[in-house]
Order: structure tokens, then C-alpha cells, then sequence
């Protein structure tokens, strides 16, 4: 709620960028080496810039902030969150393929990574990132049930509507209400 209403405030009040930053390296868990520092400055930055729509200047940041701490996988998604507010779908794609190398388990990449193959207008190719994501996630949910006994992931049922949606731009009716079918079932087959 509160990151929406940060969204979707549009104030053009003077902060200071570097307090914030250096606030946000201070309060980081064991943010103690330089390197983790420096990413954790330029994590704060970049996140205040993005809040603030400012999302170019924050893409200088969060590669600075990869640089400096490229484990940290947090920075990764938001250059990625601002490159898809500056509508620049080609480089989420690009972006979304190196983040895999270093994060191949990650759901989240390949959900962006479809979005943005649909506004570039690859179908085929969001087709099959929704596919990775459902065969990923159900792999995940079976092993989460032997463990605990735990429900489905949320992310199947999604992913299987979203898959849905794209069989439904591509013509492919009876593909799209398949999967339909699955995500409304999905709790008590999967």
C-alpha cells in the first residue's frame, strides 16, 4: 500500500539523494565490506530515484550497484522494473537472459522476461517462458508438498492464465481456455 501511494505521488520536493543512500548502507545486515557499501549506497539511491519516476538516473545506480555486490540479486530487479516503466522491452529481455545465467531458478525473471516478449510481440517466445515458469514452479510445489504438505504455489495458477492470455492474442482459442481450465483446477491436480 504505502510503496503504491509512494508510486503514485507525483511531488516535486527537494531530497537529498545521498542521505537517503547513505541511510539505507547503514541500516543493510551485515553491510560491513566496502564493495557492500558501495552496493547498498547505490541500492538506496536507485530505489528512492525509481519511487520518484526518475527512472533513468536510478538505472545508473542499480548498475553500480551490481558492479559493486553482483550477488545481490535485488538491483537486478529493479533496473529491471525501471527499463519496463521506460517501455525499453528489448533490454528487459536481454537484461531478463543475463540475470538467469546468474539466477536460473529465479520465477520472477521468466515472468518479466514473458511480459516483455508480449509487448515486443514474440508470442512463441513468452509461450515458452510461460511454459519453463509452470514446469519450474510445479516442480518446486512437489517437492514443497513431500516437505510440508503445503498448498500450490500461487504462481501456477497465474501462470497458466497469463499463458492463456497469450494463446488468446495469438487465435489459439481452444489453447487459451485449456489453460484456463488448468488454472481454475489447478489446487486440486497439480
Amino acid at each position: 500500500m504505502l510503496n503504491q501511494v509512494l508510486m503514485d505521488a507525483r511531488v516535486d520536493v527537494p531530497l537529498d539523494f545521498e542521505a537517503m543512500a547513505r541511510t539505507a548502507a547503514r541500516c543493510e545486515p551485515g553491510g560491513t565490506s566496502e564493495s557492500e557499501r558501495r552496493a547498498a549506497f547505490h541500492y538506496g539511491r536507485g530505489r528512492s530515484r525509481m519511487l520518484l519516476h526518475k527512472y533513468a538516473e536510478a538505472l545508473g545506480d542499480f548498475n553500480l550497484a551490481i558492479e559493486a555486490e553482483p550477488s545481490d540479486i535485488r538491483p537486478y530487479f529493479d533496473r529491471l522494473w525501471s527499463l519496463s516503466c521506460m517501455y525499453k522491452f528489448a533490454n528487459v529481455v536481454s537484461d531478463c537472459n543475463e540475470i538467469i545465467k546468474r539466477f536460473p531458478t529465479s520465477l520472477a525473471v521468466y515472468i518479466m522476461r514473458a511480459e516483455a516478449y508480449c509487448k515486443l510481440g514474440l508470442f512463441e517466445n513468452a509461450i515458452d517462458d510461460y511454459s519453463l515458469l509452470i514446469a519450474l514452479t510445479l516442480h518446486t510445489n512437489r517437492q514443497v508438498k513431500q516437505v510440508s504438505g503445503g498448498n500450490m504455489h500461487p504462481a501456477v495458477s497465474v501462470a497458466y492464465e497469463s499463458r492463456a492470455k497469450v494463446y488468446d492474442l495469438m487465435g489459439e482459442v481452444e489453447l487459451a481456455h485449456a489453460d484456463r481450465e488448468r488454472a481454475s483446477h489447478c489446487s486440486t491436480w497439480c
